[in-house]
């Protein structure tokens, strides 16, 4: 009997802590997704807005270089195997100067498909080179895509590039490309990582991967198509121009579109929400 009452008081003074710590630790979970859905939203909108701002940072770049009206006829007239020394002079001088003005660049080369030669200014100097390919250019693009300013990387080394084109017909006399700092990209999105286990991604517009910081392993998890698809998932939202969506176990946030020059992908996998709930169950 003694044994009997003893359990009935164990359960008595038991369940309510099991009922209390069990509602308090849904409660600090759903807390804690909302404001990590609020927090990620406002945080990934601000690195899209600082996104654009660098994009439109570097086309000021191509186009002071190309709306100068000396550069650009000297590079017309390499194009047509026409040059001088004057010319060269020209388009080697201006781009020393916008090299030395832009701290976030690491290089400029001009390349110039019909003759096939590039011209690449980096700090340490400046060379011309044959160019190996086949085009003529480091980066082929179709006409149909916008090639006032895209991005690409290439063996690790990431890139601005801008085509310039004859007026008259629109065909391509030459490609500027720009190296860049990983470091100036990477400092608009860093702040917005809050876990340990997060992967933030940069894209382009074709949805490859510039730059990445991220969990080991994430990256090949995350195709470009799945990214086209966010706003198709259940329960998708959308808050300003992010889109986020719970893809396998995992939130993903999301700014992609084949219309951005440079895009945020940020995935939080659920378990750093759970971890964050576990002091309340044992405390409970």
């Amino acid at each position: 009997m003694r044994k009997k009452l003893l359990l009935i008081m164990l359960a008595v003074s038991t369940v309510p802590t099991i009922i209390i710590t069990t509602f308090a630790t849904v409660s600090t979970y759903r807390r804690l997704y909302q404001d990590t859905i609020t927090i990620n939203t406002e945080g990934m909108n601000q690195s899209h807005g600082l996104l654009l701002r660098y994009t439109e940072d570097m086309k000021k770049i191509f186009y002071a270089m190309e709306f100068d009206p000396d550069y650009k006829q000297a590079v017309i007239d390499w194009s047509q195997g026409e040059e001088t020394y004057e010319d060269i002079s020209s388009i080697s001088d201006t781009m020393v100067t916008n090299l030395n003005r832009n701290n976030t660049l690491l290089s400029l080369q001009l390349y110039i498909p019909d003759i096939g030669q590039n011209m690449l200014v980096e700090r340490a100097g400046v060379r011309i080179e044959t160019t190996e390919t086949a085009d003529g250019i480091r980066f082929p693009r179709e006409q149909a895509k916008q090639t006032n300013i895209f991005f690409k990387r290439q063996d690790g080394e990431l890139f601005a590039i801008h085509n310039i084109h004859r007026f008259e017909d629109r065909a391509l006399i030459a490609q500027l490309n720009a190296g860049l700092r990983g470091q100036s990209l990477a400092s608009i999105v860093s702040p917005i990582r809050i876990y340990g286990h997060e992967s933030i991604l940069i894209l382009n517009d074709e949805g490859e991967i510039l730059l990445s910081i991220q969990q080991e392993g994430l990256e090949s998890r995350l195709l470009p198509t799945d990214l086209n698809q966010i706003g198709t998932q259940a329960g998708a939202r959308r808050i300003g121009q992010v889109w986020y969506a719970e893809v396998g176990g995992e939130l993903v946030f999301s700014s992609f579109g084949a219309e951005e020059k440079l895009s945020v992908v940020k995935i939080v996998p659920k378990q750093d929400i759970i971890r964050s709930v576990l002091p309340t169950v044992y405390t409970g």
